[in-house]
């Protein structure tokens, strides 16, 4: 009941009065906290955890602890944080200073709200995050192609996957890993491929007559990784021969 009312009344007030600016900060400060609260309440009480919990068969503490902040403050605010989250990998993308180790204290939360399972966390934030990988590289594919030529292109979309890389290994889980590439693959190569391969001046044939073997083993580094990528590749190589 203690625990309740002082999310109730102290965090949640509080959480709801904080500018999103400013709320994953407020948000990590206030999950500290109750887990500093929570684990000073399961040392007070051992007994009472070790004995009348398990005689009576209640969950413990630490569980009952977990438990009321997700219920009254984590899906309450989950809107809120997770847009935020997004607002700030979208300024990571591109090239603004953001606090990494920030993101991925939120992200733990997330995976602890999940109680044991990262159900939570791919419902909450790997799942919106996919849908806004997919609109941004949607959008950078294009202007990208109509802005350089390929060479130029593939460079960016393999600066693009190791970005993305490296965010699932710095603050993400890995688990998104395989699912964020899948996208980017589909928006930056899958689309456009024809367009870049056959692009007048710069593409597959033309890079084959000026013998640049750099870029054509990017073409072929990148290309292989989605499914029949290089077939069509192939055959303007079998031309050229």
């Amino acid at each position: 009941d203690f625990m309740r009312e002082y999310l109730e009344t102290e965090v949640l007030v509080s959480l709801r009065a904080t500018d999103s600016v400013n709320i994953l900060s407020e948000v990590c400060l206030r999950w500290e906290n109750h887990k500093i609260m929570v684990r000073w309440m399961s040392k007070f009480f051992m007994y009472l955890n070790r004995f009348y919990v398990q005689h009576h068969s209640l969950p413990k503490l630490e569980e009952v602890g977990m438990t009321v902040f997700k219920t009254i403050v984590y899906q309450n605010i989950k809107s809120v944080t997770t847009q935020e989250i997004l607002s700030v990998i979208r300024k990571d993308r591109e090239g603004e200073k953001i606090d990494k180790n920030l993101i991925k204290k939120i992200v733990a939360l997330y995976e602890k709200m999940g109680m044991e399972s990262l159900d939570t966390y791919i419902a909450d934030v790997e799942t919106p995050l996919l849908k806004e990988t997919r609109l941004y590289y949607a959008q950078k594919g294009l202007q990208w192609l109509n802005a350089y030529d390929t060479p130029s292109y593939l460079q960016k979309a393999e600066t693009a996957f190791q970005a993305e890389n490296d965010r699932v290994k710095t603050y993400l889980i890995g688990i998104t890993d395989r699912k964020l590439s899948k996208v980017c693959e589909d928006e930056l190569l899958e689309k456009h491929e024809m367009a870049l391969i056959t692009k007048e001046g710069s593409g597959c044939k033309a890079l084959l007559e000026n013998k640049r073997n750099e870029h054509l083993s990017r073409m072929y580094r990148l290309f292989s990784k989605i499914q029949n990528g290089l077939e069509p590749i192939a055959t303007l190589v079998r031309e050229h021969i």
